[in-house]
């Protein structure tokens, strides 16, 4: 989550929807008195863009030691940190907009607020693929962890659980209370619209966070049963009514 008050802007974060990279960069454009919450990874690539996080309420000087280890490159240090800060920071990853809107609400008022929402079949893989990922020693990039053995146990454990939507994080009683809800496949242009309207530059580069563990670019149409999808469309309901996606 990144709360700007010198850009005017709040970005609810969304898991699996990009929302890594694109923070990336909207850091890169904020002021020391704005909001941008730590991540679970990639702190060093944010420095990399000039971006930094600050601000997330677990004070001072906690954030001056954690924002010190990023900029020395110290990965132990920074996920160390990392655990300390947790359970003591206000504002954090994945905070709904109801939360954000209860804690900023002078800012929740007149701020532009967007989050990003991608496909939940397409979201789905993606989550599965992370775990796989993180769970089998993080290997290279080369590996499709969409014919790993795993793959279907673990997606089906994922869809008992019934955690999948993302709708409840910009909804507050089922109404949508952010001032855009911008598709997965646009939300690039719309990040250099807002570029052109705060007159920064985008990076020559576009951060790429947390790729590499899906291995291809098969749509989740084609990889997915016939029992997944129906599982995920009935998840995430509210998502293909708002967003006109196809089953």
């Amino acid at each position: 989550m990144i709360a700007s008050k010198s850009r005017n802007f709040i970005f609810i974060k969304t898991p699996k929807t990009g929302g890594t990279s694109i923070e990336i960069v909207l850091s890169s454009w904020c002021s020391r008195s704005d909001i941008c919450t730590p991540f679970a990874d990639d702190e060093l690539l944010r420095y990399e863009y000039g971006g930094l996080p600050r601000n997330f309420g677990a004070g001072w000087w906690r954030e001056s030691a954690y924002r010190r280890a990023i900029k020395k490159g110290n990965k132990e240090k920074i996920a160390h940190i990392r655990q300390e800060l947790r359970p003591l920071t206000k504002f954090y990853n994945h905070m709904p907009a109801t939360a954000v809107a209860d804690a900023l609400p002078d800012l929740w008022r007149h701020a532009y607020k967007f989050t990003i929402e991608r496909h939940p079949y397409e979201r789905a893989v993606s989550v599965v693929c992370r775990a796989l990922w993180k769970n089998n020693g993080r290997p290279g990039n080369s590996r499709d962890f969409t014919q790993h053995p795993d793959f279907t146990r673990v997606m089906d454990e994922m869809l008992e659980r019934g955690k999948l939507t993302n709708y409840p994080l910009y909804t507050q009683g089922g109404r949508v209370i952010v001032d855009a809800v911008v598709p997965y496949e646009r939300a690039w242009a719309e990040i250099s619209i807002l570029a052109r309207r705060f007159g920064v530059t985008m990076p020559n580069t576009i951060p790429m966070a947390k790729s590499g563990y899906r291995g291809n670019s098969r749509p989740a149409l084609e990889i997915l049963s016939r029992d997944q999808k129906r599982r995920i469309v009935d998840q995430c309901a509210p998502e293909f009514e708002l967003m006109g996606y196809n089953e």
